[in-house]
């Protein structure tokens, strides 16, 4: 942003490529995601996806945008509910009136936390309920390789499961802390007290 000249798009080298709309009022360049998608908002208090460029990819329409992965996001329509859209725009499934989406579709599933009674669930590219969680469980976000992190708040503990079904799947191990090591489901980085099991 420069005085006067709004907001610009530059190369390394600081030269000017671009200079954007003045009714583009912010960018939010993400540091997960697909970057060829870039949120921005407009002077009316509405979000759209622009390009790298600065094009717009999307026209500002929603009260909120999350970011593209895997070709999907999720926008929030005036109402409070939440969609899902390909990168063209097109809508593709909608979440229940009281949910909201927890981060972005990776490896193909989406994180839902169901306000309304306070719990989560799993939902697949076409929206899909794959998981519920119990009452005070969360799951990270970053299922793969058919393992799965919950944390379970009554218990104070965190437990790597092994399928994707928290009620018959397989506990592999209870941890105090664990967290993927990338989005493979392949590594993790743990704490493990000696009072675990």
């Amino acid at each position: 942003i420069r005085e006067g000249s709004g907001i610009l798009v530059v190369d390394r080298d600081g030269n000017v490529v671009k200079e954007l709309p003045d009714d583009i009022a912010t960018i939010d360049i993400s540091s997960f995601g697909n970057n060829d998608m870039i949120i921005y908002s407009d002077i009316n208090q509405k979000y759209g996806y622009l390009t790298p460029k600065g094009d717009i990819a999307i026209n500002a329409q929603w009260e909120k945008c999350r970011e593209f992965n895997e070709g999907k996001a999720l926008v929030k329509k005036e109402d409070g509910r939440w969609i899902c859209i390909n990168e063209s725009g097109k809508e593709l499934f909608k979440l229940d009136k009281n949910d909201s989406p927890v981060g972005a579709f990776i490896n193909g599933w989406l994180a839902v936390e169901d306000n309304e009674n306070d719990r989560f669930r799993f939902v697949d590219t076409n929206g899909e309920t794959i998981i519920k969680l119990k009452a005070k469980q969360f799951a990270n976000p970053f299922i793969a390789n058919d393992r799965v992190i919950i944390k379970d708040y009554e218990d104070d503990e965190y437990i790597l499961m092994k399928d994707l079904d928290v009620d018959k799947g397989e506990k592999i191990k209870t941890f105090d802390k664990i967290h993927p090591i990338g989005l493979d489901g392949k590594r993790y980085a743990s704490r493990k007290s000696s009072v675990s099991d």
